[in-house]
């Protein structure tokens, strides 16, 4: 049986290491990136089961994303996170197909 397939697009890259050596330890297999453009390049050349975007990342926010990635033909469910809690991001999080919508700093477990 193949590792479920991670995509971590988190600009922080402490965060971002820190989520992944998480995700790895528990047996998936994690890619990282820090740019929403090349998340939406990544997703859209592999088969990934989970996305974990961050809302504010360059060149393509993580709400953008969201809304590219359910054009895809596979798409991965998407986790959602973000320090800017706003009722406005969750609302468009949760509109746009977000599976979750997590607030920073989360409980890593």
């Amino acid at each position: 049986m193949t590792a479920a397939r991670v995509l971590i697009a988190e600009d922080d890259r402490s965060l971002r290491t820190v989520m992944g050596r998480a995700l790895t330890s528990q047996g998936l297999s994690v890619d990282e990136t820090g740019d929403g453009r090349d998340a939406l390049e990544r997703l859209a050349a592999g088969a990934f089961d989970v996305a974990i975007v961050d809302i504010r990342m360059p060149s393509l926010s993580g709400l953008d994303l969201l809304a590219r990635v359910r054009e895809l033909a596979d798409p991965p469910h998407v986790i959602v996170i973000t320090a800017q809690n706003t009722m406005s991001n969750a609302i468009d999080a949760m509109k746009g197909g977000a599976y979750e919508y997590l607030t920073k700093p989360f409980d890593i477990d």
